[in-house]
Order: C-alpha cells, then sequence, then structure tokens
C-alpha cells in the first residue's frame, strides 16, 4: 500500500520517519495535537532492528548539532539548557540537556579511532501537556 492509501485509510499518521541527510533519519512521534513530541535522530535502521553495532551507523557531532538547529531552534527551546545529568555504561554515555519546553538527549559513543565527537542517537522530548501520555 501506498501512503495515501494509509492514510485515507487509517487518518493522518502518530509517527514518521524522514531522510534528512544522506545515513542520517529523523523519527517524529506527533501527540494529540498533531505537533511533535518526541524526535530522534539516527543512521536508517529496520523496523525490527538488529542487536549488532555498527561503526558505520554513528553521525558526527556536527551534523546532529545542525539538525536539532533545524528542528528545534534555540529561540523555541525556552529558558536553559541546563544539565541534568548523564551516565556511563563501557563506551557509551548519554547525557541530557534541559529546557523550558524540551529535553534534549545525546547517546555518544567513545569513536576516538573511528570519528571525532560521534554520537550514536539524539533525542527531544516536548514538555506540552498533549505529550504527557507518551512519556508514560
Amino acid at each position: 500500500m501506498t501512503s495515501p492509501e494509509l492514510r485515507n485509510r487509517y487518518g493522518q499518521p502518530d509517527m514518521e520517519r524522514f531522510t534528512v541527510r544522506p545515513g542520517i533519519t529523523l523519527t517524529v512521534e506527533y501527540g494529540s495535537d498533531g505537533l511533535a513530541c518526541q524526535m530522534v535522530i539516527e543512521a536508517p535502521r529496520p523496523m525490527i532492528p538488529n542487536q549488532e553495532f555498527e561503526a558505520d551507523s554513528l553521525l558526527s557531532e556536527d551534523d546532529v548539532t545542525q539538525i536539532l538547529d533545524e528542528v528545534v531552534p534555540l529561540g523555541t527551546r525556552g529558558a536553559g539548557p541546563r544539565p541534568l545529568g548523564d551516565f556511563q555504561s563501557s563506551s557509551n554515555v548519554v547525557f541530557f540537556e534541559g529546557y523550558e519546553n524540551v529535553t534534549i538527549s545525546h547517546a555518544t559513543h567513545d569513536c576516538a579511532s573511528l570519528k571525532p565527537k560521534c554520537e550514536a542517537r539524539a533525542t527531544v522530548t516536548f514538555t506540552r501537556k498533549s505529550c504527557a501520555s507518551l512519556a508514560k
């Protein structure tokens, strides 16, 4: 089935995935108000992901920052940033930035030998009321 056929049958999707750069996707989940509630920036992956880590699936910090600035410009984030903490597991680190309207998390990987400053994924979570049910 095509996207228009599915939309005609079932209505607007509550989630979509876009290719925003070669080798980089943006998956968006919408709230009841039709606006984005959660966004994930990462390398393309199948709908049913495998568990293998691939060095090619890492993104440059610069690319992630540019895409974040496109989809959540600084002026829309609200007051901040304020660090919300981080945690580390082996060579992976996840750190969180809190703003008035969004929380942004960065999942990084120690990949100095592969690429400088690389990320596996960045996640944006909006704090609007219509997004509260998605956070559960």
